[in-house]
């Protein structure tokens, strides 16, 4: 497993890391994003989708768990995972369906760890002391 740490600044600098590691993945991938309200996930996930997919609206899935984005005959799907508390949960929502031949991104996804795939790629979002400085740890 490699790891991979950056410091940003911005929710801008936040969302260019997203752009930049969707450039790097695979097709598919599982990307699953931890950190605490207001880290930055949202941001770091509308880089990954503006790299997708440049003319696509990004905002959280909070209320309809899932939000897709398709781009050149490929998917995404942004996942938030706050309001899942166990396996029914998971099964009622229909993640599983999604899982194939996608780019499947999670936000909250200490709440999902026992459905996390081996290959996961893993984004820690840090908040500091400092406003809007962000620690963001990527494990391959």
């Amino acid at each position: 497993m490699s790891t991979k740490t950056y410091k940003t600044f911005s929710p801008e600098e936040t969302e260019n890391i997203g752009a930049n590691l969707m450039k790097m993945l695979p097709y598919p991938a599982f990307v699953a994003l931890f950190g605490d309200l207001g880290a930055g996930k949202t941001a770091f996930v509308r880089g990954m989708v503006k790299s997708f997919d440049k003319d696509a609206v990004v905002t959280s899935p909070t209320y309809n768990i899932v939000n897709k984005y398709t781009s050149d005959k490929k998917n995404f799907y942004h996942f938030d995972m706050y309001r899942i508390a166990d396996e029914d949960d998971l099964y009622s929502v229909g993640f599983y369906d999604y899982l194939d031949d996608a780019v499947v991104v999670t936000e909250w996804s200490e709440n999902i760890t026992y459905a996390l795939p081996e290959d996961v790629i893993k984004v820690s979002i840090l908040k500091t002391d400092v406003e809007n400085e962000r620690n963001i740890v990527v494990e391959f």
